[in-house]
């Protein structure tokens, strides 16, 4: 009986382990300019990750396609044979996306940026968009007066413009020109 208590104990200290371990995080490198999916082989999309960029990826390599964080928001696939394992945890993404001046965004550029205010307001008509930056989709327009909750993170824009992470009214969250608002 002894033996037996032994054994599942061990066993039990094993399958632990061998848990945690699948749950580690897996940082990848990209080897190439690399197209991200929204799903393994389908729903192209127009972000393109920079060589070089560092992030994580969900469930380590996969044997065709695997999933990596882009941001803090969004998941994307990419073909495996365009990443490698990497030790360094120092996630750095630089990618493109759609546009013609196919600006970059720096997701490391992005921070949280603590204030008293919890509301930003348009100070004239603009643009409210997926990513900060011009070449950003256009989600919609704001109204002059237009009033969203501010998120509490900036972005700086290859240009050197901050952009204002916010919630509309009607639960989208995108990104507006710190030109065209203000925090309040």
């Amino acid at each position: 009986m002894r033996i037996l208590r032994k054994m599942i104990a061990v066993l039990l200290v094993l399958a632990v382990a061998l848990s945690s371990a699948a749950l580690a995080e897996t940082y990848v490198k990209f080897t190439g300019n690399a197209r991200g999916y929204k799903k393994a082989g389908s729903g192209k999309t127009n972000v393109v990750i920079k060589k070089g960029s560092v992030s994580c990826a969900e469930d380590g390599l996969g044997k065709k396609w695997t999933k990596v964080y882009v941001d803090e928001e969004h998941e994307l696939w990419f073909k495996t044979k365009q990443l490698k394992k990497t030790k360094s945890d120092d996630v750095k993404i630089l990618y493109y996306s759609g546009g013609s001046g196919r600006s970059t965004y720096d997701d490391e550029g992005v921070h949280r940026y603590k204030t008293g205010k919890k509301y930003v307001y348009a100070t004239g008509k603009c643009n409210i968009r997926k990513s900060p930056g011009l070449d950003g989709k256009s989600l919609g327009t704001l109204k002059k007066g237009a009033k969203l909750k501010y998120l509490g993170r900036r972005a700086e824009d290859d240009r050197g413009v901050h952009w204002y992470k916010v919630k509309t009214t009607g639960g989208k969250s995108g990104w507006v020109s710190e030109a065209f608002t203000k925090l309040k």
